[in-house]
């Protein structure tokens, strides 16, 4: 029932009484209200509705809102509606109509009165940088004419109705801005289409994604953490965390996925078994013609000792008898000891031929760049031997330091980092301890700050810390949204081109997917992620990126592996 219909006096108290639950005053240090503004903020009595093709109902219908707004006077309206420009008001036309309404930071609390509606002839709304909260009222599906409308900045919640889809569908609304709310759900199929869309900062999930098992028929894994392909052999890789590492070819059928490496026997998972194992395959550059593939795996050689170790194996055969060479495996790098969980996992080569590797603090709580721990390394390991397993870059930033293998520091468990295809930006996501989760660009001698800050916060000491010389998250996000963040990619496949140039990642105890904007993000700006996919599966552990550029999602639940698609009938 909307206000509307209850007797004028109870409506009067309960929108007085909503004026000072919405917190409708103005803050302290705003500016107070003039006398006339005061003198407006009283509920009057609402005239007869007028027919809806006249000024007299626009009249109506706007004086109804005003009341309704809470506002503490900051709607400063006079009762009498003059035919021209009117504090916010265009109005043109024969008959007189209202076509354009701009109240944009006016202090309105409250909801949005669904009394708007009755301005027929509105074409361009604008309620953007208020306190107005609840839902958006559906009968604004009712504007027809409606192009442009801007609710961005408030407190809104709830789910957007499919009301304005429609509006977009009949072609009139090309323009919606809804960031910096608090909405939830999906959005409507076809407000996706339009090119002046923005509800970033939201909870929301974009429909024109969707999550589709990458290998129908593949039966459940133990604990999948990565998926690779390798096009010479027209197969795709899966890493399991045991150690064993899986084959199916590329196009099917994926019923019986062939073991092609198992090093369950030295690959250690006693120490932390949730962050130890085998946690990450990667194959060489120049693989088409080496066949080399490296991994990196957690080993415990003595039951009291642990360390992690980075090697390279050559590979035999080719298609359907393509294989490790267990036999070829050469040491490469092994950090020791390690004491618990936090060990890192991200194992790639950039676009400049060397190979990176993310190495968590191993749990000792802090990093420092004179040892492996809270690291991203950087080696050269073309033309490796057992003497010389990798050499160090020449542009290194610490080549005189304890470990010039170093290339960054300061991080507690990057887990997943991922090249840009396109600008060679590196985006490493730092799994966090109880209050951060953050994502970095690691840049070649920056230090992010763990075990001095965690995301942007202090942590030892809690309070004033010393923040010189350490380089701030791009972006981080409490435990209300997640618990372990995992790290992706930016897109620049073909599949999605409105996600082209979006960083995709998600977090292992929320069924989110989310995406930063690439303006900006890269550079340091403040955004906040865009909600492409709230439907699970849970347990993300990993996402994988195909020849061609486009997304697969790991996972410890359901089918285990996703391929995301555009397929917006596939979230109904």
């Amino acid at each position: 029932m909307h206000g509307g219909t209850l007797p004028r006096a109870f409506l009067a108290i309960l929108i007085w009484a909503a004026a000072i639950a919405c917190g409708g005053s103005p803050s302290p240090d705003a500016e107070p209200p003039t006398p006339a503004s005061t003198a407006m903020a009283t509920l009057t009595a609402v005239p007869p509705e007028a027919p809806a093709d006249s000024l007299a109902g626009d009249k109506a219908a706007l004086l109804e809102m005003r009341d309704e707004l809470a506002g503490a006077g900051a709607l400063n309206w006079d009762a009498d509606l003059p035919i021209k420009d009117w504090d916010g008001v265009t109005i043109t036309g024969s008959p007189p109509r209202v076509v354009a309404l701009v109240l944009a930071g006016r202090r309105l609390s409250g909801a949005i009165p669904p009394t708007l509606w009755r301005l027929a002839a509105l074409t361009s709304l604008d309620l953007s940088d208020n306190q107005l909260s609840g839902a958006i009222p559906p009968e604004l599906g009712r504007l027809g004419s409606l192009a442009g409308l801007d609710f961005s900045d408030n407190q809104l919640t709830g789910a957007i109705p499919p009301e304005l889809g429609q509006l977009a569908d009949l072609g009139s609304l090309t323009s919606l801005d809804l960031s910096g709310n608090r909405l939830e759900g999906a959005v409507p199929r076809e407000l996706e289409r339009l090119a002046g869309l923005d509800f970033s900062g939201n909870r929301l999930a974009q429909r024109s994604i969707a999550l589709v098992p990458a290998f129908p028929g593949l039966p459940a894994l133990e604990d999948p953490v990565g998926l690779i392909e390798v096009p010479e052999h027209d197969l795709f890789l899966i890493v399991l965390q045991e150690g064993r590492v899986l084959a199916v070819p590329r196009d099917g059928p994926w019923g019986a996925p062939r073991t092609v490496h198992d090093q369950r026997g030295r690959t250690g998972l006693d120490i932390h078994p949730e962050e130890a194992g085998l946690l990450a395959v990667a194959t060489d550059p120049d693989f088409a013609r080496n066949g080399y593939v490296y991994a990196y795996y957690t080993h415990s050689p003595q039951p009291d000792a642990h360390t992690a170790r980075l090697v390279r194996f050559g590979t035999t055969g080719a298609g359907a008898t393509f294989a490790f060479d267990a036999a070829s495996e050469l040491l490469i790098l092994e950090v020791a000891p390690i004491g618990g969980g936090h060990n890192g996992g991200s194992l790639l080569f950039g676009p400049d031929g060397m190979l990176y590797l993310g190495i968590g603090d191993v749990g000792i709580g802090g990093t420092h760049r004179g040892s492996f721990p809270g690291t991203v390394v950087r080696i050269d390991v073309r033309g490796a031997t057992a003497d010389a397993p990798y050499a160090i870059p020449p542009d290194n930033p610490y080549r005189e330091d304890p470990r010039p293998e170093v290339w960054a520091y300061g991080l507690r468990n990057p887990w997943r980092m991922s090249f840009d295809r396109e600008t060679g930006l590196l985006w490493a996501a730092d799994v966090g301890e109880g209050r951060r989760e953050e994502l970095n660009i690691v840049r070649a001698g920056e230090n992010y700050g763990w075990g001095r800050l965690e995301g942007s916060l202090c942590r030892s000491p809690m309070e004033n810390c010393d923040r010189a010389g350490l380089t701030p998250p791009i972006h981080e996000y409490d435990h209300d949204d997640g618990c372990a963040i995992v790290g992706g990619y930016v897109y620049r496949g073909a599949a999605l081109p409105a996600l082209r140039g979006w960083y995709v990642f998600t977090d292992y105890c929320h069924s989110r997917i989310r995406a930063l904007p690439p303006e900006g993000t890269a550079g340091g700006e403040a955004a906040e992620p865009l909600f492409l996919w709230d439907r699970g599966p849970d347990f993300v552990v990993s996402f994988a990126e195909d020849a061609a550029g486009e997304l697969y999602v790991v996972s410890h639940q359901g089918a285990r592996i996703y391929r995301v698609i555009a397929d917006p009938a596939a979230n109904r």
